[in-house]
């Protein structure tokens, strides 16, 4: 089993730009395998890259691999985003991770909201 959750830098501002992390952790007792994650945004948010905080992750666009998770260890990997437009204001940000059997998908808080 994987674990995950998805962290927004704020309530979304139209022009402006903001880190989305989403950190994986592994709650087992046994190393995973390579971790795969990936972020899906809102129309209206568009992603500008890899953020600060996202050692050890090679991505390519929205999708991540990342090595190997020791038992008991998390990993981050952040996104630089852009609000383009506030049409998707209310839709949710989510993110999965899959590591052989093992898969997990989270969401934003539902009170990230928008504003102009």
């Amino acid at each position: 089993k994987l674990s995950l959750t998805v962290v927004v830098g704020g309530s979304l501002n139209l022009g402006a730009a903001y880190l989305i992390a989403v950190d994986v952790y592994d709650p087992g007792t046994a190393a995973t395998g390579e971790v795969s994650a990936a972020v899906s945004l809102p129309v209206g948010i568009t992603l500008q890259g890899l953020g600060p905080s996202s050692a050890g992750w090679t991505c390519s666009g929205a999708s991540c691999r990342h090595g190997p998770l020791a038992a008991g260890a998390a990993s981050t990997v952040s996104f630089r985003v852009l609000v383009v437009s506030l049409v998707g204001c209310g839709s949710v940000i989510t993110a999965s991770a899959v590591s052989g059997p093992r898969s997990a998908s989270g969401s934003a808080p539902a009170d990230t909201g928008c504003g102009g």
